[in-house]
Parts: C-alpha cells; sequence; structure tokens
C-alpha cells in the first residue's frame, strides 16, 4: 500500500478493532436496542458507518475504471474536506444523506462487524492497487464537501468513525442509565 494511504488506513483499522473489542463485551440486545431518547441503535449505527463506506468504496472503484478522467485534488477540496472533518468534531447531530438507506433496526450485530471486517479487507486491497499517478487524484466525492483524494477522504473517514463512536458511547450510557 502507499505510504500515504498505509499510516491512515492502520489508524481507522485501529479505531474499528478497538471498538469492536469494547462491543464484544456488551449484550447483543443492548447493541440491537433504541435509546429511550429514540434514534438509531449501536446496531443501526455501525450499519451506517459499513453503508457509507460501501457506497465510497464503489464510487473510487467507477473512479478507478476511468482514471483517465480523474482531476487532482486541489487546495479548495482540502480546505472543504478540513471543514467536514472540523464538522464532525463538533457534537452536532445531522441526518444521514438521503442517498443512505435508513439502517434497518434489527440488524445483527454479529453480521455487521462481519460485514465491517470483510470491507475493510476490501479497502484494503483497492488502496493497494492505487497507482501512484493518482495518490492526489480526485478519488472520492462527499455528499456536501464535494471531491477529495484518498488521503483526505481516509481523514473523513476515520472524523466519521470517531463521531459516531461517540453517539455509540451516548446510546450505551442511556440504555444502561435509562
Amino acid at each position: 500500500m502507499h505510504t500515504p494511504f498505509q499510516k491512515r488506513f492502520e489508524a481507522l483499522e485501529n479505531q474499528r478493532r478497538s471498538l469492536f473489542s469494547k462491543l464484544e463485551r456488551e449484550p447483543q440486545e443492548l447493541l440491537q436496542k433504541q435509546p429511550p431518547s429514540g434514534g438509531w441503535s449501536v446496531a443501526q449505527v455501525l450499519g451506517h458507518l459499513v453503508e457509507a463506506e460501501t457506497a465510497s468504496l464503489k464510487y473510487l472503484r467507477i473512479k478507478l475504471k476511468y482514471a483517465d478522467t480523474v482531476g487532482p485534488s486541489s487546495i479548495a477540496d482540502r480546505f472543504r474536506a478540513g471543514l467536514l472533518r472540523t464538522w464532525l468534531a463538533l457534537p452536532l447531530k445531522a441526518k444521514a444523506p438521503a442517498t443512505l438507506a435508513e439502517p434497518a433496526p434489527d440488524l445483527s450485530i454479529v453480521a455487521i462487524m462481519a460485514d465491517y471486517t470483510t470491507l475493510r479487507q476490501q479497502w484494503e486491497q483497492e488502496l493497494e492497487k492505487i497507482p501512484a499517478n493518482l495518490n492526489n487524484g480526485q478519488l472520492f466525492k462527499h455528499g456536501i464537501a464535494g471531491k477529495m483524494d484518498l488521503t483526505e477522504a481516509l481523514s473523513f473517514f476515520k472524523g466519521h468513525f470517531r463521531h459516531h463512536e461517540k453517539q455509540i458511547d451516548r446510546i450505551l450510557t442511556a440504555l444502561k442509565v435509562g
């Protein structure tokens, strides 16, 4: 894997493994239960993360098929990506993009964790195939922030994951207290 991607991908994987380790100690029923105040269950949050990263992987694969049309990432792209990461770090709520389906309420946490592990393996395989001339190419597109390169995309995934990890912590706290 190219060095600019390897460290970021490893950081993503460490996040995922750490969260899974924590969640494996919780009862399955708890992870599938919606919090008393409403909203998604832990399983639904994980389902959302899987769906978002799956859609991004599909986009990457399409872009790689048409690599000759991929433009270089710009300073404006990096600025918008930075704004997006900053927003994700704030304790704000937002609805998932309409392009992503609402996660089903009866998702199996075991199945989601297995799907997520497989998805990350697929990401790793795709990142290993990226030709060096596309390291700075606009291979990712966010619904709000627009196009960016994979270095920025992986940083976004890390922020997106952290954003939802905090949400998972709040859900677990609410379920254990309530």
